[in-house]
């Protein structure tokens, strides 16, 4: 059993400030991929995905961990060779369901399922003759059974196809053909109180978003089309009545809600691009966490967290990842003392690793590890890490909506707010301004700083201890992190926030 540490953000002496990042591998393979992770009632965490040595030899992978992220129990299911899970969720009575695709060569859609209390796998494959089916989504239903969907294929056509397992025997209770255009692109699947059970997806070449619903029968009660151009993939309950929904629009960032028939409520493109969203999740008081994978320039990936409000408004997104690595979010999950279990994967040295974080999440939703900004707004210290002071350099140029950031505030890892630099203001507790501010023709490193660099010095308090502290500025009070709401589908320009964490060494 292999398990190497990735990078250790920070653990608080609590019971519910839990903070930290792992890598980790499977018994015996060198490629690892996480797909899910859920928060057992004891507060144990199982994380589902599959290890592999190559095209042709994979088994379905169930990483158990304490709250602390230590490792439990670390197995390859030997009985599920060529099961690649997709996706897992939890039924009322505890037991864990996941779906995916077994054996890419004649690809066929697998339902395994896993029970924590016994530790036991079973699996069943569904094959269909000259047929290509492979499983995308699955949600638990009130009687706690699954239903799962699934995109098939033959030579002529693509279907959507959904079926329906039920204890205490898991017997196949219905299955329901649906046939597209073109295959379906989607992620997510969710099912009502009422057993009514709806998804969302998107026809890439016909480049438009669908939303079905379906009765607890499977029976199909309405099909609606997005404008051209939306494409989601994602899909929630929302807190309230109606669904909220995630996806791309012109290679931008979208999130909307919708009614029971599809119809748009409010909708929400953002500024920044290149999030690709792959799972959601409610979060407490009226909020919503997504994960996903955000696409730097030159192909680098990294795995982000967005949380936004009841009204769409981001309140800030985490970023994890090194400039030597990239990572993937693939699983996020709510526990149930208010942190974030997010899993994935990362590349490290050309060897994919099972990734998965825990995050605590500040009433205030103040702080983040970095935050989407927009274009050539940028926030740098130096030294860091520092022992007496820490100069804090903006690069905010006019362009960036005509306006200069407006707010620096410092953080400690708690979410106190320690030290803030007013509102266009050069006083605050701790804070000078440096030299070189709004313009300076010193180098730097070998770099000048442009016209519309400003500098400010931050000296802690004597009573401060040695610690991570963050460093968050504004654009404006909005704090938008980069946004625009859309009333239901105009954009408006928005404004943005970046945070930079320091470490102080007394």
């Amino acid at each position: 059993m292999k398990k190497a540490s990735f990078i250790f953000l920070c653990l608080v002496a609590c019971n519910y400030a839990l903070n930290w990042e792992y890598c980790v591998n499977g018994p015996t393979l060198d490629q690892n991929y996480l797909f899910q992770t859920v928060e057992l009632p004891s507060t144990e965490l199982v994380s589902i995905g599959y290890t592999s040595s190559g095209f042709l030899e994979s088994y379905l992978w169930i990483l158990r961990t304490d709250s602390l992220g230590t490792i439990i129990s670390n197995k390859e299911w030997r009985n599920a060779s060529q099961a690649l899970p997709i996706s897992a969720d939890t039924n009322a009575a505890g037991s864990i369901g996941i779906t995916g695709t077994n054996n890419l060569i004649l690809p066929s859609a697998f339902f395994a399922l896993y029970q924590p209390d016994i530790d036991t796998l079973q699996i069943w494959i569904f094959e269909a003759t000259d047929t290509s089916l492979e499983g995308y989504a699955i949600a638990p239903t009130p009687d706690s059974g699954f239903v799962f969907a699934c995109c098939g294929n033959t030579e002529t056509s693509d279907f959507l196809r959904l079926i329906k397992v039920a204890p205490p025997d898991w017997d196949v209770q219905w299955q329901k053909d649906f046939y597209l255009p073109e295959r379906l692109f989607f992620w997510n699947i969710c099912c009502d109180d009422d057993a009514c059970f709806n998804l969302v997806g998107y026809l890439h070449s016909l480049n438009y978003g669908l939303f079905f619903r379906f009765t607890p029968d499977g029976d199909s009660i309405l099909t609606t089309e997005f404008p051209t151009g939306y494409l989601p993939t994602c899909i929630e309950k929302a807190h309230t009545e109606g669904y909220i929904i995630s996806g791309e629009y012109a290679g931008c960032s979208w999130i909307a809600k919708i009614d029971s028939t599809g119809g748009i409520i409010w909708s929400r493109i953002f500024e920044y691009s290149s999030f690709d969203f792959m799972n959601s999740t409610k979060i407490s008081s009226e909020r919503y966490a997504f994960v996903g994978v955000k696409r730097e320039i030159g192909g680098d990936h990294n795995l982000a967290i967005l949380l936004i409000d009841s009204l769409s408004d981001s309140l800030c997104c985490f970023v994890y990842g090194s400039p030597m690595t990239t990572e993937r979010g693939r699983g996020i999950w709510p526990c149930v003392n208010g942190d974030l279990i997010a899993c994935g994967m990362a590349d490290i040295d050309g060897h994919w690793n099972g990734l998965i974080l825990r995050r605590e999440l500040f009433d205030t939703f103040a702080v983040g590890e970095e935050l989407f900004t927009p274009e050539a707004f940028n926030i740098s210290a130096f030294p860091n890490p520092f022992n007496s002071a820490v100069t804090i350099a903006l690069d905010a140029p006019v362009g960036a909506h005509g306006r200069a950031p407006l707010q620096i505030e410092i953080f400690d890892i708690s979410g106190r707010r320690i030290a803030q630099l007013p509102d266009g203001g050069f006083v605050g507790a701790g804070f000078t301004p440096a030299l070189n501010d709004v313009a300076d023709n010193n180098e730097r490193d070998g770099a000048r700083p442009s016209p519309t660099t400003r500098e400010f010095t931050w000296t802690p308090d004597e009573t401060l201890p040695s610690g991570v502290y963050l460093v968050r500025a504004r654009v404006d009070s909005r704090s938008l992190s980069g946004g625009y709401r859309a009333e239901p589908m105009q954009a408006e320009a928005g404004d943005g926030v970046a945070t930079k964490r320091v470490v102080y060494l007394k």
